[in-house]
């Protein structure tokens, strides 16, 4: 099954080499492509990029005016080759976990009706990329929670679910999951760990208000969604829909809301962030 991981890349030329080669060398010989997006770099990015497009043929680049992030993954689905039948997401400056591939894409030809896996998270705040894995200094932790690198999807299902918003400054990536999780899917929740999400000082993120109120904009946008259309039920996953501006090195188990035990089920909270409209 050709796989195409999509990433947008806005001034990262420290880390987007690192982040394509985690997905190139999990492709080896099975058929993908990795498409980039590179939004309007003025920085080194966009020479890069352009060095390693020449190199690598199963990298495809693309350049644009800065849109920003929503615009930029729209532009990567608009590039999405006919043949291609699962999609991932990466952020440019994370990595790609090692066996993440190879662990959830026979689970799509197992299950001709699943529509997209969703694994754990590994924050992490160094990386050696050599091996793909965290330093033997570095503080990490892993977890579940709402980040996009987490899921794949099988193409049909991303072509259900429609383009990223781009009236979203940040937080675009969280109504893009809340708006999967309401179209009625069939996916599976599962042990395998999927990105190394680096914290770094240029992290997005580092903009706590900001993506705070991206965050609370995606989940109004969900519960108007819902208010319109009684009929939308959002089939949860097994952990509380919590900002990633929450997630902290030193923070409990419990505080993080890692999930022991993913499940296959889905269902409908009935308090909470999933509360149907008016309980």
């Amino acid at each position: 099954m050709k796989l195409c991981a999509i990433i947008p890349c806005f001034e990262q030329a420290d880390f987007v080499a690192n982040a394509i080669g985690s997905v190139l060398r999990q492709l080896g010989d099975r058929d993908g492509a990795v498409i980039v997006v590179d939004d309007g770099s003025r920085d080194g990015t966009g020479g890069l990029l352009a060095q390693m497009a020449v190199d690598e043929p199963r990298l495809t680049l693309i350049r644009q005016p800065h849109q920003g992030a929503a615009a930029a993954r729209n532009a990567g689905l608009a590039a999405l080759p006919d043949d291609c039948e699962l999609v991932t997401f990466l952020d440019s400056d994370d990595v790609m976990c090692l066996g993440r591939i190879a662990a959830d894409v026979p689970l799509f030809a197992d299950d001709p009706a699943l529509d997209f896996t969703f694994g754990r998270i590994r924050m992490v705040d160094a990386l050696d990329y050599v091996s793909g894995q965290p330093t033997r200094t570095a503080r990490q932790v892993e977890f579940s929670g709402p980040h996009l690198g987490a899921a794949l999807f099988r193409r049909s299902f991303v072509d259900r679910v429609g383009q990223f918003d781009t009236g979203f400054i940040q937080g675009e990536d969280v109504d893009y999951l809340l708006r999967t999780f309401e179209a009625s899917p069939k996916f599976l929740q599962t042990d395998t760990l999927c990105v190394n999400f680096l914290r770094h000082d240029r992290n997005l993120l580092n903009n706590s208000s900001e993506a705070r109120r991206g965050f609370l904009h995606a989940l109004q946008k969900s519960v108007a969604r819902r208010r319109a259309d009684p009929s939308i039920v959002v089939h949860r996953p097994a952990f509380p829909m919590r900002a990633l501006t929450e997630a902290s090195f030193d923070a409990s188990p419990q505080r993080m809301a890692l999930s022991a035990s993913p499940t296959t089920k889905s269902g409908t909270l009935k308090r909470g962030i999933f509360a149907a409209p008016g309980t």
